[in-house]
């Protein structure tokens, strides 16, 4: 059995922290008046005495809504991508994928020009928001199944149905590889 990292990009990491910074700062609406009044009263006391209805929504909701979507899609992400017994197995820790190598028609590695324009096809609670899962589309390509984590890096499998799958492991080139040696392998 042989693993590949397929760790999270820059554009993940950038995502987490600005969202992180907007939860942030709607907490911080209603903590930094807090700290200006003088009296001891409880937060929540404080924050239901605003002349402002909509300060609870902004200050507790918001933040804790982006936490949960977060720590969601954290945990949804592609952690990495396994190549044993005849398959293919895309470690997710809810639901793990399994492509078989005999239905492989092709593997390729794609440049990341190739695949800019690829619009996401599935709904809107169904991605992740710190990776590339779903259904995508490209007028080159069609529809493609993705389960990636960066923006390079991208392998295309071409499946015998003419589905297409892509990936973005860490070392791509490795990747192909191995998945090409077990494919000559099974022959």
């Amino acid at each position: 059995m042989k693993t590949f990292t397929s760790k999270l990009g820059t554009s993940a990491y950038i995502g987490m922290i600005t969202l992180s910074a907007m939860g942030l700062f709607f907490l911080s609406m209603g903590l930094v008046p807090y700290f200006k009044q003088s009296s001891h009263v409880s937060y929540y006391e404080f924050l239901k005495h605003q002349q402002n209805d909509r300060v609870i929504p902004y200050v507790i909701l918001t933040p804790a809504l982006i936490t949960i979507l977060l720590l969601l899609s954290y945990r949804k992400r592609v952690r990495g991508l396994q190549v044993d017994d005849g398959k293919i197995e895309v470690d997710r820790r809810n639901k793990k994928v399994e492509i078989p190598l005999s239905s492989i028609e092709t593997i390729t590695t794609i440049p990341a020009k190739d695949l800019m324009l690829s619009t996401y096809q599935g709904g809107v609670f169904r991605k992740s928001l710190v990776g590339f899962t779903g259904k995508y589309y490209h007028k080159n390509f069609g529809e493609m199944q993705w389960y990636c984590t960066k923006s390079n890096n991208y392998v295309l499998v071409t499946l015998k149905d003419k589905e297409k799958i892509v990936f973005t492991p860490d070392e791509p080139e490795r990747f192909v590889n191995e998945v090409k040696r077990c494919l000559n392998k099974d022959d």
